[in-house]
């Protein structure tokens, strides 16, 4: 009996992580959503997986772009984004049809939406090639607790 407790335990456990591989939710999408003084806007967004993780990147109507890093957790895909002092997080919930998105910006009390909607490949292109990519990843270069040495 304590078997199968412990092989339940373990499915249990170990659902998650194989439901958040099962789908890649690599493509480009259909933005549309309001911001926090209540404009509409729209964006061609691009999710890459890489590796566990979903690389995204907002590019809207104006020409401004975003970029977030995010990670799946049962049907959630959550985004944190950042573009010099504009830092937001976004909450997805991943449907068949769509991504439904809470989100809220540093600064602000409100929680905003928007929807992203797949869209078939070769039917929207991907946005262009940023001239200035994401910031760099920073290391610690010596030990933990070492919040002053940083290397790019």
């Amino acid at each position: 009996m304590r078997r199968l407790a412990l092989v339940l335990l373990l499915v249990d456990v170990a659902q998650p992580i194989t439901l958040a591989k099962a789908r890649d939710l690599t493509g480009v999408y259909t933005c549309t959503g309001r911001n926090a003084v209540g404009n509409a806007y729209t964006a061609t967004v691009q999710i890459q997986q890489t590796g566990d993780t979903y690389h995204v990147r907002w590019v809207f109507d104006s020409g401004d772009e975003v970029f977030g890093v995010g990670l799946v957790e049962k049907d959630r895909l959550v985004v944190a984004v950042a573009r010099g002092y504009f830092l937001a997080v976004v909450v997805y919930r991943v449907t068949k049809d769509t991504l439904t998105g809470v989100w809220t910006q540093y600064g602000t009390r409100v929680v905003l939406t928007e929807t992203l909607t797949p869209q078939p490949r070769g039917t929207v292109p991907a946005p262009p090639a940023s001239p200035v990519p994401p910031p760099p990843v920073r290391e610690r270069a010596r030990g933990i607790g070492r919040s002053d040495v940083w290397t790019s």
